[in-house]
């Protein structure tokens, strides 16, 4: 079960994009004293507990195998995925892409218009979540985009296969790799994979694409747990044109929060808007706008990182 939403809102500074998320299942832990640890009084009466039972470790209540760990140094992989059609076919054309891809996620601030997703998420966490990862050689779909888009909606084929075959690709050409180093808190999951599709999104410029396939969101697998090989369980799936929708007018600097936005759902995090619109130009926003998980811009609040 998933629940998807769409919408497009182009501010001066990023591109924002919704995703597919869940939300947790009922909620077992809240409020009640065992799942933290004893309350230690700081100031005036003030107090300050620690949250044992984090995003990653309610695993148990929720509807999904795995999250991305929230602390630590964890190795993600990222599968690029080609089409027939693409553009980058041409070797020349993809290796600049994948450098473009190894700034945008795994990079220095420098690297991009802002932060990348790895010096997003060290700032945000307070240097406590560590992420690097691999660029795969990119996994060729034998068709051309429109053609996967038609199978996918005729569920004939699905991201999540695209994702197996790719996976299986990259597993065959690295025999000898260590799987288990992307698998940091050993629950036989890979602890994320970035699964980018080198084609065009659905920007409703192009009416032959669809959103039900070329968009940005994250989504689980249905597969069992393997220690000794992990396997795939969150992953996003996510348009490498996503990296060049904030800073046109910049000199085309990379552009990560669609990317980072994404990631923090594989952490566990929903979405912070509402997904009913009151009518053709508004949606509710608690948080008015201003958080990664609601409008893709600044930062994570209060309470998901109390949450992570």
């Amino acid at each position: 079960m998933r629940k998807k939403r769409y919408l497009i809102a182009l501010t001066s500074i990023c591109l924002i994009t919704s995703c597919s998320c869940s939300n947790q299942n009922n909620n077992k832990y809240a409020g009640n004293a065992e799942y933290v640890d004893n309350v230690e009084e700081v100031n005036s009466g003030y107090s300050k507990i620690k949250n044992k039972l984090t995003s990653h470790a309610s695993i148990k209540y929720s509807y999904y195998p795995t999250y991305t760990p929230s602390e630590g140094n964890i190795n993600m992989l990222a599968l690029p995925i080609l089409f027939t059609d693409s553009e980058y076919v041409d070797s020349n054309k993809y290796s600049v892409a994948k450098a473009n891809m190894e700034k945008c996620l795994f990079g220095e601030s420098s690297d991009t218009g802002w932060e990348s997703v790895s010096s997003f998420y060290k700032k945000s966490s307070f240097g406590k979540l560590n992420i690097s990862g691999t660029v795969a050689s990119p996994y060729t779909y034998q068709g051309t985009s429109l053609q996967f888009q038609e199978r996918t909606l005729k569920q004939q084929y699905s991201s999540e296969k695209l994702l197996e075959d790719a996976l299986a690709h990259y597993k065959e050409a690295n025999p000898t790799e260590d799987f288990t180093k992307y698998d940091y808190d050993e629950d036989g999951y890979l602890d994320g994979v970035y699964l980018i599709y080198m084609s065009k999104y659905a920007d409703g410029e192009d009416k032959n694409l669809s959103t039900d396939v070329f968009w940005a969101w994250c989504t689980w697998t249905d597969n069992g747990a393997d220690k000794e090989s992990p396997v795939a369980g969150v992953y996003f799936w996510c348009s490498y044109e996503f990296m060049f929708e904030g800073y046109k007018n910049n000199g085309n600097a990379l552009d990560a929060h669609t990317f980072i936005h994404e990631t923090g759902h594989m952490l566990g995090l929903d979405d912070y808007y509402s997904y009913n619109q009151l009518d053709s130009e508004r949606t509710p926003s608690p948080l008015g706008g201003v958080d990664m998980m609601d409008f893709n811009i600044i930062d994570h609040n209060a309470f998901s990182k109390f949450s992570l």
